[in-house]
């Protein structure tokens, strides 16, 4: 039986995290039990954002199996939406305790989401796999997942933070604080720096750029209780924004985060401004620092690579949407074979105005 977890399943919930989790986020800074314990004192909360529309709506979205015959849970599946009209669903985390797999769990609690899901108008469903996980890539393959691109993430241990730091570091020309005005100027940068075949699966928008008020007050409590600190710098020029620096400074127990985007053909900007992310950093505690870079971002990647930060992970992006399967008669032959050609996504209207403004 798959169904909503309760509160009575959080030890069940966190015993599944530890044993199929704690490696891979501790590799990235996170202890993810301590995460959870927080997800449970906060509960009473997180149950009242569930209930209304907020960016916090699916903080915790889970699902367990439970076992009919002894009532124990044997997996579970986490997710979450990733576009505002939540007609994009993305898989956090999916996990079976060893002693329940080979039954066909994981299976089971993915086509549980997609028939709950595709019943609300969801059209697509995405997930990150690690790219050396090939039973886990071929499951996904084997109901519908193709692979759209990939992601690689580094760290800086904490120890080794003080390596990258410098005495002086060069501001570029028209450096400064992110105001609420850049939104639409982000975007733009957005739309400039990521192919077309990934902003199809994104279904970003500009309203993804504006912060709501909710974000707002969720950001002055954090730095207000110095939970961290998360700081946005843009580049300008010519009033076109061709960098983009969000650094996440943490006072507990968790790694920095460096977000970095560089508009093509500026990207002797990617070392500088990682070099200051990192100086800037230098003023907080000691914590790991995590940054991403997708396989399109060459210039980034190959700074990263230079500064020989630590790969952490390697994770194919995959996605799953509705195909259109059409058979066409081959006319050219005197063979009546037919052949199933296998096209593109359906687009809606949204997807295929992205387009058309990319051109």
């Amino acid at each position: 039986m798959i169904r909503p977890a309760k509160y009575k399943d959080f030890a069940a919930i966190k015993n599944i995290f530890e044993v199929a989790f704690s490696d891979e986020y501790k590799q990235r800074g996170l202890d993810i039990v301590d995460r959870i314990n927080r997800w449970q004192q906060l509960y009473p909360v997180v149950k009242l954002l569930a209930s209304f529309h907020n960016p916090y709506q699916h903080l915790f979205n889970v699902h367990v199996y439970e076992d009919e015959t002894d009532n124990k849970i044997g997996g579970l599946i986490q997710t979450s939406a990733r576009s505002k009209d939540q007609t994009r669903w993305h898989v956090e985390n999916i996990a079976v305790l060893p002693d329940h797999r080979g039954k066909g769990i994981a299976k089971q609690l993915l086509n549980y989401m997609f028939d709950t899901y595709m019943n609300l108008g969801v059209n697509r469903f995405t997930l990150e796999v690690d790219i050396s996980n090939d039973a886990a890539i071929k499951l996904y393959e084997s109901i519908g997942f193709r692979k759209y691109t990939t992601i690689h993430y580094f760290k800086i241990p904490p120890k080794k933070l003080a390596d990258f730091k410098k005495e002086t570091v060069s501001i570029p020309e028209g450096f400064r604080t992110y105001k609420p005005a850049d939104a639409q100027a982000s975007f733009d940068l957005y739309m400039a720096c990521t192919p077309s075949s990934i902003r199809i699966v994104d279904q970003k928008e500009l309203s993804d750029f504006h912060e709501n008020p909710i974000e707002q007050v969720s950001k002055y409590i954090k730095e207000y209780t110095k939970r961290c600190n998360q700081v946005h710098f843009v580049v300008e020029k010519d009033n076109m924004i061709i960098g983009s620096l969000e650094i996440v400074a943490q006072y507990r127990k968790l790694p920095h985060v460096i977000r970095l985007l560089v508009h093509p053909g500026y990207e002797h900007l990617n070392e500088t401004l990682l070099q200051y992310a990192f100086n800037f950093l230098m003023d907080y505690p000691a914590r790991s620092v995590l940054v991403a870079a997708s396989e399109h971002q060459k210039a980034k990647l190959e700074v990263i690579k230079s500064m020989k930060l630590k790969t952490v992970s390697s994770d194919y992006l995959m996605v799953k949407d509705n195909l259109q399967i059409v058979t066409l008669s081959d006319t050219n032959t005197e063979s009546t074979k037919s052949e199933k050609m296998n096209f593109k996504p359906i687009f809606n209207k949204k997807d295929y105005a992205i387009r058309k403004n990319s051109r």
